[in-house]
């Protein structure tokens, strides 16, 4: 993961804990790490399909 990804992944971790997603990122937590997210975006989709219980 270069730089700049894990800034972006470390931007979004920080975003979803303000709001209160603390337990979704934990779901999503290998996929964080693995820098598969580097948007808001990409991110708030990961989270609605978990809500539906897809992968």
């Amino acid at each position: 993961m270069t730089p700049d990804q894990e800034w972006k992944v470390r931007k979004a971790q920080e975003h979803a804990l303000r709001v209160g997603l603390c337990a979704r990122i934990s779901k999503l937590g290998g996929v964080l790490e693995a820098g598969a997210f580097y948007t808001m975006e990409d991110l708030w989709l990961a989270l609605r399909i978990l809500e539906r219980g897809g992968n």
